[in-house]
This record gives structure tokens, C-alpha cells and sequence, in this order.
């Protein structure tokens, strides 16, 4: 089944920021050349191509008729750049015909197709491997009160940030990656916490 994608990520430090739950490129700084309402324009008009595309791989996004088949979905992650005008996308593997069928759609979008190490939802799958491990409010394989506080994704790094919550100072990072790392298949980053994450409500 296909996994919630996530909003679209706008990298434009002089706009709003939509939080994306897999993180990007770092935004970039605003331009004193370019109008704020010709960025305002731009992001719309790049919007429009950013959200085809997450509609094939999510349908729950919009009302697609075909979605992509999941064996097809090696979706990683879309931005849309205002500032220098262009869409970026994220993709593991061979682009497949639907989603090129949507760039053609749109020849006058600059769209810079990066190669991704791992899809969407492949990291997804493994955070679910890894929340099971120490699920929050339970004893888990990682022993008494140690729990996995969060879990970030970084689609163009391919990897994942794991933030294990160890009140006890038990574990060493060198010996959570020895337990975690066969489980999720995918290349971590482990931050040992001694307080949970503050989160904004």
C-alpha cells in the first residue's frame, strides 16, 4: 500500500516553509533580485507539476484514477524552488512512463531529476522496523525505558536519523548501531537523548 508522502517541501528561505517528513536541501538564502510576488508566482505554477507527480505516487493526495502500481513507486521526495525557478524531484531508479508523461506535460518547468538511494517508502518501512523495536510507552528489545523518541528522514542523503531516548545512559552509539542497523537495511544516524525531543504543539 502506498505510504502518506507528505507535503510539498517549498526551498525558498523568504517563504513559508512546509514541513515535509522527509527533509531536503537546506534552504537556500532569499534573492534581493527577484520580486516576492514573482516568487508567489512561481511557486504556484511550479506547484501545480510538483502536485501531478504526488498524485501518481499517493493517491490519498488527490482523485488519480491510476495510481502508480507500488511495484513502480520508487518515489523519493519533491521540492519545488522558486527562486531559481525549478522543480526538484527525488526518484530511485528509472523514471516511469506516467511520471514522464507529466514532465512532458509541463515543457516550459525546469525539473531536475536526482537519483535517490532509497524510495519513500523503503525508509518509511524501515522506521516501522525500527518503531517496533522500542515502541514509546513500552518495554522493548532495547530494554526497560529506552525508546525511540523520533525518527527523521533524509531522502537525497538516503539515510535515517534514529533519536533513541536513554534516560540511563545504557547504551553507547557504537553499540546501537550493532542492534539497529540489521534491522532497518539502510544507513543510520543514531543520537543518543537523555530528555525527549521538544516538539512544537
Amino acid at each position: 500500500m502506498t505510504r502518506r508522502v507528505g507535503p510539498i517541501l517549498v526551498v525558498a528561505a523568504c517563504l513559508l516553509l512546509t514541513a515535509c517528513s522527509s527533509t531536503g536541501p537546506a534552504p537556500t538564502a532569499p534573492s534581493t533580485s527577484v520580486p516576492h510576488a514573482q516568487l508567489l508566482e512561481r511557486q504556484e505554477r511550479l506547484g501545480v507539476v510538483a502536485r501531478e507527480i504526488q498524485d501518481l505516487v499517493d493517491p490519498l493526495e488527490g482523485p488519480v484514477a491510476k495510481p502508480l502500481p507500488s511495484g513502480q513507486n520508487r518515489y523519493g521526495m519533491v521540492s519545488i524552488d522558486p527562486e531559481h525557478d525549478r522543480v526538484d524531484l527525488w526518484w530511485e531508479g528509472p523514471l516511469p512512463p506516467e511520471v514522464r508523461a507529466v514532465l512532458r506535460k509541463h515543457p516550459d518547468i525546469e525539473v531536475d531529476v536526482h537519483a535517490a538511494r532509497y524510495s519513500n517508502n523503503e525508509l518509511h518501512a524501515a522506521s516501522e522496523r525500527l518503531a517496533r523495536i522500542a515502541p514509546p510507552g513500552h518495554a522493548g528489545a532495547l530494554g526497560d525505558g529506552v525508546t525511540i523518541d523520533a525518527i527523521e528522514h533524509d531522502v537525497a542523503a538516503g539515510r535515517l536519523t534514529v533519536h533513541v531516548l536513554d534516560p540511563r545512559g545504557r547504551w553507547t552509539v557504537s553499540a546501537l548501531h550493532q542492534r539497529l542497523d540489521a534491522v532497518t537495511a539502510v544507513p543510520l544516524d543514531i543520537v543518543l537523548q537523555r530528555e525527549p525531543t521538544l516538539r512544537p504543539l
